[in-house]
């Protein structure tokens, strides 16, 4: 066994020999199981002052921003001179590569060493990175003039929706700005129909994170609307051909079918070709 002292003629017993807190010389003896004891010998002890890591855990960010835990607000108050590595572990086995910037959220850890000395401590560090919304849903519609816009808002994470109203072209009526998880508006147009588009701006549902805005686009068309045709009643002959004017307006374009009946009260039957022979 052996007996530690703090002077050299071994008078003095060392109170604490297995946790020796201040650097300085002390003193060993070796005692045999007979009794017999060997030379007091000398051992200096070096004792370098704790290192301390304080961490700050970064502000929390939205995708697809990232975060540097190098940044020198994360280390702030630590103990001067340290150099830092980072790491996935608390044992500091798995390192990590990207540490300027982190993408996924987690516990890491930041260990800080004095290099003049070897001593280190070690200290987690929480990364917290929300997703911000993206919209999931198609970028244009189309719907006749006095439908409803019947539009459900989707995020590819739980979000609120608002919106405003970007360009109208022709003549449409009945879109404004609103917020909720549908658009529901009754838009009417006249002639040849027109476009709103809907500029909708997606928030988390914790309201950290604003997505772009998204820009959806409706069509509005307008049914076909026969503008000029025959008004009065035309006589011809058998076996002679007349001709019979019409147009129309409408969005999209629309085509004339011609039909006739023999009897007011009787089928109408299409005219091919747009003649009508008897």
């Amino acid at each position: 066994t052996f007996d530690y002292f703090t002077n050299a003629a071994g008078t003095i017993s060392l109170s604490n020999p297995s946790e020796v807190a201040v650097s300085g010389t002390y003193y060993i003896r070796g005692r045999s199981t007979d009794g017999c004891y060997t030379d007091i010998r000398s051992v200096q002890v070096t004792v370098h002052p704790e290192v301390h890591v304080v961490v700050t855990n970064p502000p929390e960010v939205c995708t697809p921003t990232t975060v540097n835990l190098q940044l020198p607000e994360v280390t702030a108050g630590s103990t001067p001179g340290l150099t830092y590595s980072y790491w996935r572990d608390a044992g500091a086995t798995m390192p990590v590569t990207n540490y300027t910037t982190v993408s996924v959220s987690g516990i890491y850890y930041i260990k800080g060493e004095l290099q003049s000395t070897g001593c280190f401590d070690i200290q987690p560090v929480e990364v917290i990175i929300n997703r911000t919304p993206v919209m999931q849903i198609p970028n244009n519609k189309t719907i006749c003039s006095g439908d409803n816009t019947n539009i459900t808002l989707d995020a590819d994470v739980p979000a609120t929706f608002s919106w405003t109203i970007g360009t109208i072209t022709g003549n449409v009526t009945g879109a404004s700005a609103g917020s909720g998880p549908a658009i529901n508006q009754t838009l009417t147009a006249t002639g040849t129909g027109g476009t709103v588009q809907y500029l909708i701006t997606p928030v988390s549902q914790d309201g950290k994170c604003t997505g772009a805005t998204f820009t959806l686009t409706v069509r509005v068309n307008t049914p076909p609307q026969v503008v000029q045709q025959p008004e009065v009643e035309q006589l011809v002959c058998a076996n002679s051909n007349s001709s019979l004017t019409s147009t129309s307006i409408a969005s999209p374009t629309a085509a004339i079918q011609w039909e006739y009946s023999t009897s007011l009260t009787g089928d109408w039957l299409t005219i091919p070709n747009g003649e009508v022979t008897s």
